[in-house]
């Protein structure tokens, strides 16, 4: 596994298209509703591991493009006007994950 000594996190449900194609099942148990802002999660480590046979041996992969941002410091409770800068670096990213 790559060493790394932060956490990774990513942000779903914020893309206008992702939240429509998804809208009926929001409305199902266990949600209820839509949700009011995109959803943080962590990443788990694993999303580290590169690339092996048993990847090979999943299946296809779907590939999504993300932004990925590099915190410089500790930014909780920051205040949005401040964000900029906690962040040290941007970059695109590609995301693969099994569909």
């Amino acid at each position: 596994m790559t060493a790394f000594p932060g956490h990774i996190y990513g942000v779903v449900l914020n893309d206008r298209d992702e939240q429509a194609k998804l809208e009926a099942s929001f409305h199902e148990a266990p949600y209820g509703k839509p949700p009011v802002a995109p959803v943080v999660f962590m990443k788990p480590r694993t999303c580290l591991t590169g690339w092996s046979a048993e990847a090979d041996a999943q299946g296809p992969l779907r590939a999504s493009t993300s932004l990925a941002v590099l915190f410089g410091q500790d930014a909780a409770c920051v205040p949005a006007d401040q964000v900029a800068r906690c962040i040290g670096a941007t970059a695109l990213a590609i995301d693969l994950s099994l569909p």
